[in-house]
């Protein structure tokens, strides 16, 4: 049976409005050279911040591998023509904490999932 994404689409929307975090997003700014010269706005999204669970294995040499938990940082957001806009690298500052975008996690094509860094 295929996937009704629109559906979906207003499903995840819904979860996001129950508990939605505004966010301005930035990008790294950089002049002909290539070199940085501040950090320009990029666009303002609607999504919702969570803690996700992954799983992931730790090599040590006195001790064999092993499995750990770690809880993954996240934003979801739906895919639309401002979230779009969004890149790999791009920042924004949520409850005094400085996020990174270090990968989209487009899902479907219906929502964005990014996975994030604190800085």
């Amino acid at each position: 049976m295929p996937i009704n994404v629109n559906a979906l689409k207003q499903k995840v929307s819904k979860a996001i409005n129950k508990l939605p975090n505004d966010i301005e997003v930035y990008r790294k700014a950089r002049n002909d050279l290539k070199e940085p010269v501040g950090e320009t706005f990029v666009v303002k999204l609607t999504g919702q911040y969570y803690k996700g669970r992954n799983s992931f294995i730790t090599l040590n040499l006195s001790d064999s591998g092993s499995v750990k938990s770690k809880q993954q940082e996240k934003f979801m957001a739906i895919i639309d023509e401002n979230s779009l806009l969004v890149q790999e690298g791009d920042f924004f500052v949520l409850g005094g904490t400085r996020y990174k975008i270090v990968d989209l996690g487009n899902t479907l094509n219906v929502y964005f999932d990014f996975s994030l860094e604190r800085k």
